[in-house]
């Protein structure tokens, strides 16, 4: 089997040897000095000795490998070592920086890694030293063709590896470099960690373009505005809840043709505000879909479908079933089922935890996930919608929804906010007048500020542990 990114890799060193590859403060680097560096690195750290032999290096075969950890950062080091690992076909486990020690415990053992990365910056511009360290005895699991492992442990905690091999990213790459008009003089800000599957899928988007890659210093929204203007980045990926921060430094840079928003559901109260900017582009995607699968241009479907996520990329195929798998018509609600050549499975389907719909324009609404519903005395209650009337009732800046057992009811919503500006009576009066008593939780706990990922996203895990300390 071959692997399109590392054939990929070859194709940019020849005939794009002179194209600017990654832009960073320490200058910019060619797709030539890139992947000479990745190759001496997969050379050094995989095979056992400097690579001396003719530029491009030969293409080892593609099996199956152990794969080893890597806290994946924003840098160029980062970038080169990726590179280096699709050359010598040795899969990454990828996690951040401030991964608990027991989670990435549980992480490593659940991906059967045999070693961990690390590195330390040179003094010298544009030099670091990568060190490899055997895990004693290693960890026992079947070998991988992936070309990522990422964990997702979502509310439970408990780790799942999700194996992301070569040619889904590449192949979802592919599509979304289409759907968003990325071409060679486009300019990709790596604006989310990499650890992540829409942070990971920039780097691999930005090579299959053969466009360059901006490496900002850190993801302050001054730092990201500014890399933008001064890099003329045409391309970047944010959490909706970021985008009006990053328009409060300044105004929107003028390079800027399309902000991918993703890794998070948008508030009704929030969607016309992003839709009233050009550039805002709302998306559905997961890990195990290899990143997006949908996108629209939010000013195109504002009208028609304002809450919509977007419109199947090519090649992928949206179902939407019962709870006997059956699909149901246009307009009905059910479970989201894709099909495409990005999804990892081995028949290429992915049923999804979430709901929603599809509609006469095949434009994907995502009403919310399965678990979002919780049953409190035989009444469904969505915690989106209490979400979505908590901001639009223009009390709080934040809002979140928690389930919680209950002795009396089986279930209770414990609504978590943040910026309030009225009394806690003025918003619970606002909910039960917008949701009705029976929906208006009973608990609801005011905090500073909501936790969240290093994407982002509201830290469910994080939330619900500091509100058991209580």
């Amino acid at each position: 089997m071959k692997d399109p990114l590392r054939e990929l890799l070859i194709l940019r060193a020849t005939t794009d040897r002179d194209r600017i590859a990654v832009i960073s403060k320490t200058g910019s680097v060619t797709y030539h000095e890139l992947i000479a560096r990745a190759s001496t690195l997969a050379s050094d750290l995989f095979e056992g000795g400097s690579y001396n032999g003719p530029f491009p290096p030969p293409l080892p075969s593609y099996h199956p490998q152990s794969p080893v950890s890597v806290t994946a950062e924003i840098t160029p080091s980062f970038v080169e070592l990726w590179w280096a690992s699709i050359l010598a076909g040795v899969p990454l486990l990828l996690h951040h920086e401030g991964d608990p020690p027991a989670r990435l415990a549980r992480h490593r053992a659940a991906a059967g890694i045999v070693g961990v990365l690390s590195h330390e910056e040179n003094k010298a511009p544009r030099a670091s030293h990568w060190h490899l360290e055997p895990i004693e005895p290693p960890h026992q699991r079947p070998q991988s063709r992936a070309a990522a492992l990422i964990a997702t442990s979502g509310s439970s905690g408990e780790p799942k590896i999700i194996e992301i091999p070569s040619p889904h990213l590449f192949a979802s790459a592919v599509r979304v470099n289409h759907r968003l008009s990325v071409s060679h003089d486009s300019a990709w800000l790596l604006s989310l960690f990499p650890c992540h599957i829409g942070g990971l899928s920039i780097i691999v988007r930005a090579m299959v373009a053969g466009c360059a890659l901006v490496i900002p210093d850190d993801l302050k929204r001054s730092t990201i505005h500014l890399a933008s203007s001064t890099h003329k980045v045409t391309h970047l990926s944010l959490v909706p809840s970021v985008v009006e921060e990053f328009l409060a430094v300044g105004p929107m840079p003028s390079s800027v043709q399309v902000i991918l928003l993703g890794g998070e559901r948008i508030p009704s109260a929030k969607r016309a505000l992003l839709a009233s900017i050009p550039q805002c582009v709302v998306s559905y995607g997961a890990t195990e879909t290899s990143s997006c699968i949908a996108s629209a241009r939010l000013e195109e479907i504002g009208k028609t479908a304002p809450d919509a996520v977007g419109i199947p990329l090519a090649d992928t195929t949206i179902r939407i079933i019962d709870d006997q798998g059956r699909e149901v018509p246009r307009g009905e609600v059910g479970t989201i089922e894709v099909h495409g050549p990005t999804i990892i499975t081995q028949n290429g389907t992915w049923r999804s935890s979430d709901i929603g719909f599809v509609n006469t324009d095949g434009c994907l609404h995502v009403i919310g996930r399965r678990d979002d519903v919780i049953i409190s005395g035989g009444m469904k209650i969505r915690g989106s919608e209490v979400v979505d009337a908590a901001i639009s009732s223009g009390l709080v800046t934040d809002a979140c929804v928690l389930k919680a057992p209950d002795a009396r009811w089986g279930e209770q919503p414990i609504l978590f906010v943040s910026g309030l500006t009225a009394p806690l009576a003025t918003l619970t009066d606002l909910l039960r007048a917008s949701l009705g008593s029976h929906r208006t939780p009973r608990q609801i706990e005011v905090v500073e500020s909501l936790p969240r990922t290093a994407i982002g996203k509201i830290d469910r895990e994080a939330l619900r542990n500091a509100s058991q300390k209580k």
